[in-house]
């Protein structure tokens, strides 16, 4: 279940900085009560006025989706699939489409025709699914572990105190139990070391076919009921090789692999009798752009190519006959979903409604969809971008606002924002009203001091940067405006899967002359040259970038890997001095650090610092195995 892996022993050159590297190649709460009161009221009477102006969108007629009682215990079934977009199933709309499990879930149940995440990342976006809450309040906004992993009040949590046996199967790195959704899970299969060679060494994830296979198998381990089991399918991203019978079929190729895994597994459950005792829901996490308004793939902007995801569900009890709502419905709407289903009196606080109240033709109750991004923040050092939907309209709040009518505009194509300034001003003041409650800075919501270089390992293999601390003077430019660096950024991504290194390089490159302060530039240039055994080019790369802005622990963190690499631990330990300067539990500069005091003849300390770490990451790879070379150096002594 939990993956826990075994130490190797390392060379005594070339350690810090290529162990950081290995699989390139394959809260905070507040006390201010009152302050929330006052702004609760302020949310309620801005909703009231926003909400107004459009009158709800009336849902088909159709037969009334509701859970039959049975005991009040009905078995859960939640299947999320990553980054699928809803315009490619077929009961979306998409003729052809090989979808058979999304159709089957769509005659038997309901679909919710306008679902939307509130970010478009995988981590972040199933938290919320998770919880029910937004990501300024779980506070996971990124795919980086949280300060706290174990404070997420999960689904599995509350469900567990109601004596659920609880199960989850999920299939990337990116949810991988350290990352905090694994609480309240009495079985949670996030160990990949089986397939995590199989494949290219750039994707940390499971197929479809053993996604099922593992799902089938914790199906027969709950038993009939009552249970809830989390099944993630993760084919659908990034790159898009699907295998036979989809072979050169790409992304669409894809979600059909994926969508015969679902229905076996559907089938699995209507061979064991469960299918009328189990409410199921099927949701995706984001969708993918390709191309649209710049972005190829997800998680930089805030427009609907990315933020709309398909959302399906069947009540527990009776099938609801093929029921398609549109009213708009969230992902934080899941949660208490499940709760309803399995008679759990407890719901999540805040704007969150169950699903079936939408689908019997109830209208939410005045209420704003709120999402976000911070990966322009973190990985660009742009702006952070946040949006609000409300009454027919979305505004996003960027250096440059955007403002949208999104019945007559659905493509986010023509900006509102001076031919509608009293509406842009009240959504604003909406979004800052929110923003009033988020407790959780940007500088900590992605919290590097609990990622170790296994971690952010695991995160490069699938493609992402994982970002280290960011000083709020790094924000400079809104993110439409860092579109030809993330281009470039792509273009080097590609080449390298080609393993086309020179390419790669040129390509990155041309994106810190495009933007000489973009950070994901700086860390995929300087972890290539690393990789590629130019230590001197990466430390050339990351000093320049200090230079320009010193504002980023993980360059620090990266250059003194590289000195210590090049024979200087001396330097390589003030740089670890200046990280812990700012974050004193910091683990990878903690372990680093003890590897330079290695070097430096200071075993003794080395030692006690390794096993504090060791105490506090029981899987830190690195200390471990220096800590193994320290016990055998002195036992030759």
């Amino acid at each position: 279940m939990h993956s826990s892996a075994q130490g190797q022993a390392l060379p005594e050159h070339g350690t810090l900085a290529h162990a950081r590297q290995r699989g390139r190649h394959r809260r905070v709460r507040s006390a201010r009560r009152r302050e929330r009161r006052l702004l609760a009221a302020l949310l309620a009477s801005l909703l009231a006025a926003a909400c107004q102006q459009t009158p709800g969108q009336n849902v088909p007629a159709g037969a009334p989706a509701r859970a039959a009682a049975l005991d009040g215990r009905s078995n859960l079934l939640l299947i999320t699939v990553d980054t699928v977009r809803p315009d490619y199933l077929q009961c979306y709309g998409r003729a052809g489409a090989h979808t058979p499990a999304s159709n089957l879930l769509a005659a038997h149940g309901v679909v919710f025709e306008n679902a939307f995440t509130p970010y478009p990342l995988t981590l972040p976006a199933h938290a919320s699914m998770l919880t029910g809450r937004a990501p300024f309040e779980h506070g996971l906004r990124n795919n980086a572990p949280p300060d706290g992993p174990d404070s997420l009040e999960t689904v599995a949590v509350i469900l567990k105190r109601h004596g659920y046996a609880t199960a989850a199967v999920v299939s990337t790195f990116i949810l991988d139990h350290r990352f905090g959704l694994a609480r309240g899970f009495d079985q949670y299969d996030d160990d990949l070391r089986a397939t995590a060679g199989a494949e290219s060494g750039r994707r940390v994830q499971r197929r479809a076919a053993e996604t099922t296979d593992l799902a089938l198998a914790a199906l027969a381990a709950l038993g009939e009921e009552p249970f809830l089991l989390w099944v993630h399918y993760f084919d659908a991203h990034a790159p898009y090789d699907p295998p036979p019978p989809y072979v050169g079929q790409g992304y669409a190729g894809e979600i059909a692999t994926m969508e015969d895994g679902i229905v076996r597994l559907l089938r699995g459950l209507q061979e064991r009798g469960l299918w009328e005792r189990t409410g199921i829901v099927l949701a995706g996490d984001h969708g993918e752009a390709f191309g649209e308004h710049g972005e190829q793939q997800h998680g930089f902007f805030v427009y609907d190519t990315t933020l709309r995801v398909p959302l399906l569900l069947k009540p527990p009890g009776h099938d609801a006959a093929a029921q398609r709502v549109a009213e708009p419905a969230c992902l934080i709407d899941i949660a208490p979903t499940l709760l309803a289903w399995a008679g759990a009196s407890e719901r999540p606080a805040g704007p969150c409604v169950e699903l079936l109240e939408l689908a019997r033709g109830a209208r939410a109750p005045a209420r704003a969809l709120y999402a976000e991004s911070l990966v322009p923040f973190f990985n660009h050092g742009a702006a952070p971008l946040a949006c609000i939907r409300s009454g027919g309209w979305k505004y996003i709040t960027a250096p440059e606002p955007e403002l949208y009518a999104l019945e007559q505009d659905p493509q986010e194509a023509v900006n509102q924002l001076s031919l509608q300034p009293a509406r842009s001003a009240q959504l604003r003041a909406l979004l800052d009203a929110l923003h009033a409650l988020d407790h959780v800075p940007p500088a900590i919501a992605s919290p590097s001091g609990r990622m170790d270089a296994q971690m952010r390992e695991g995160l490069a293999a699938l493609g992402y940067v994982s970002p280290g601390e960011i000083d709020g003077g790094s924000v400079r430019s809104d993110p439409k405006r860092v579109l030809r660096a993330l281009r470039c950024i792509e273009d080097g991504d590609r080449a390298l899967g080609r393993l086309d290194y020179d390419q790669a390089q040129d390509a990155y490159r041309q994106a810190l002359e495009s933007d000489p302060r973009n950070w994901k530039a700086t860390w995929k240039l300087g972890d290539l040259l690393i990789d590629t055994g130019d230590l001197r080019g990466a430390e050339r790369v990351y000093r320049a970038a200090l230079g320009r802005d010193a504002s980023n622990l993980n360059v620090d963190l990266r250059l003194a890997g590289v000195v210590y690499d090049l024979g200087r631990p001396d330097e390589a330990l003030a740089l670890c001095d200046s990280v812990l300067s700012h974050r004193p539990g910091h683990l990878e500069a903690r372990t680093m650090r003890a590897v330079a005091l290695c070097s430096l003849g200071q075993r003794r300390q080395a030692r006690v610092d390794l096993e504090a770490v060791l105490r506090d990451d029981p899987q830190n790879q690195l200390a471990r195995m220096w800590l193994h070379r320290l016990f055998d150096a002195d036992s030759t002594e």
